[in-house]
């Protein structure tokens, strides 16, 4: 059980600071927060530069470091920064997986910050394209704070401060978004971004965001998912992907992991053999 205050502002760490908090550890296994930073510095790190660490505690949240011991890898991140070194594209991109999906995948946790990353992307997904989010930044917040004010699966009891969102909640979340390749984030002539969904995706993403359905719907190992509309959308959310993508990445993600098959039978089923780990990512 997380020791982390629960809140649903998404704070200021990107997948920059990510990194390099991760980086440091790794290389210099520090022992606490002044120790972290001086070793930060030594390596030429941003993160030296901050009078405080917080990407310890966003890492907990999402499973990544020990809740109780920021400096300490759980399984899950021994993987990730595996990752990391080998595919910085593809550490982005399980970073988005991961932040999307600790909501749910942690849920005694009560990980709000998730929440609103979820929401803020199925928000997206559901209305896109945005050709700027200059004017709609607010429209965007408050529809995810009424979300979670009125959602049945949230214990608004579990956080001191109640749905307390904001732009910069917002803003630091499109930090997330960014670094995704292909790109989802757009830009008018005068550089304000905008969101449009993309015609591929990483079939990493692809198993990752199948084998977290499988877990959420509790469908074993080796049995058919049927995809109905509903199981497309969820997919495609996660994935932030097109409709006309969705064939050719679920094409190219059996054809890489042959763990992983789709069957037409009365419509779209797809299999997964045995659970996805970060491990199998190629």
């Amino acid at each position: 059980m997380s020791h982390y205050t629960s809140k649903f502002h998404i704070s200021d760490p990107g997948p920059q600071e990510l990194y390099e908090y991760l980086d440091t550890v790794e290389a210099t296994s520090p022992s606490s927060n002044p120790e972290l930073l001086e070793s930060a510095r030594d390596l030429g790190h941003s993160i030296g530069s901050k009078e405080k660490s917080t990407e310890g505690s966003v890492l907990g949240r999402l499973g990544i470091v020990d809740p109780t011991d920021q400096f300490q890898f759980t399984e899950l991140g021994d993987s990730l920064v595996d990752i990391m070194y080998r595919d910085r594209n593809l550490f982005n991109t399980v970073l988005h997986f991961l932040y999307y999906s600790a909501f749910e995948r942690y849920p005694d946790r009560h990980v709000f910050m998730s929440y609103t990353y979820r929401e803020m992307t199925n928000y997206l997904y559901d209305n896109s394209p945005f050709g700027t989010f200059r004017g709609e930044r607010g429209t965007i917040v408050g529809e995810v704070t009424e979300l979670a004010e009125q959602s049945p699966d949230v214990d608004v009891s579990k956080t001191r401060s109640g749905v307390s969102l904001s732009t910069k909640s917002f803003n630091n979340y499109l930090q997330y978004l960014a670094e995704l390749s292909p790109e989802v984030l757009v830009e008018d002539d005068s550089g304000s971004h905008g969101f449009e969904r993309r015609a591929f995706c990483p079939p990493e993403l692809m198993i990752l965001a199948v084998d977290h359905i499988y877990k959420q719907n509790e469908t074993d190992y080796e049995t058919l998912l049927r995809v109905t509309d509903d199981t497309k959308v969820r997919i495609q959310q996660m994935c932030l992907l097109s409709d006309d993508g969705f064939d050719e990445v679920t094409e190219y993600a059996e054809q890489a992991y042959p763990f992983f098959s789709k069957k037409h039978d009365f419509g779209l089923n797809l299999r997964l053999d045995r659970e996805v780990t970060l491990d199998d990512l190629q």
